[in-house]
């Protein structure tokens, strides 16, 4: 079973307190088949705030070379509609399981792998120079593999803040049933 390893938040920043005012959540879910991005909460004023009903149901498959930047293609064309991004995946969303009949099991999907790697980096390059998108907050658990490719968000013109973990309490599932918890960092 796949856990979270990473949340975006997207949404505005605080006029006077800094913070974010997340309109949307995407989470990297990792540790099943393969990791994966898609939508876990849109607020119901995303709509009125973006212009763009933005569905929950599509996942996207990242490279591991550029997952940051595809977790970018994933928000602009899941959450925001952008137009260009949305024309230069459509061609390439499969279907699940189309057989099924139940949207939960047919979600349509993208792997970034199956697009040219010179369709994936002109969205790079085409979100790479959009200063109109809203604020990301990437929140990494340990271990995410989101962040070997965090360095990219210094080639954005976007605001965004990332958030590591900075301390870890959990208890050793190897031996024992009588296994200690252990402590990893510093809360101050």
């Amino acid at each position: 079973m796949a856990g979270v390893t990473s949340l975006i938040l997207i949404g505005n920043s605080h006029y006077k307190e800094g913070g974010i005012r997340a309109g949307a959540i995407v989470q990297l879910e990792e540790g099943g088949s393969r990791p994966h991005f898609n939508v876990a909460l849109i607020l119901p004023d995303w709509e009125k705030q973006t212009g763009f009903k933005a569905s929950n149901y599509f996942i996207m498959i990242p490279t591991i070379k550029n997952m940051v930047d595809d977790a970018i293609v994933f928000i602009a064309y899941a959450l925001l509609g952008h137009k260009e991004i949305c024309g230069m995946i459509t061609p390439y969303i499969k279907r699940f399981n189309p057989q099924s009949g139940d949207d939960r099991l047919d979600k349509p999907r993208v792997e970034m792998y199956d697009i040219p790697l010179t369709i994936r980096n002109e969205m790079y390059q085409i979100l790479n120079s959009q200063s109109g998108l809203p604020k990301f907050t990437f929140c990494c658990f340990e271990q995410s593999s989101l962040l070997p490719t965090l360095s990219h968000l210094k080639d954005y013109l976007f605001e965004c803040e990332v958030l590591k973990s900075t301390f870890i309490r959990d208890k050793s599932r190897r031996g024992s049933l009588d296994a200690a918890w252990a402590d990893r960092g510093d809360l101050i």
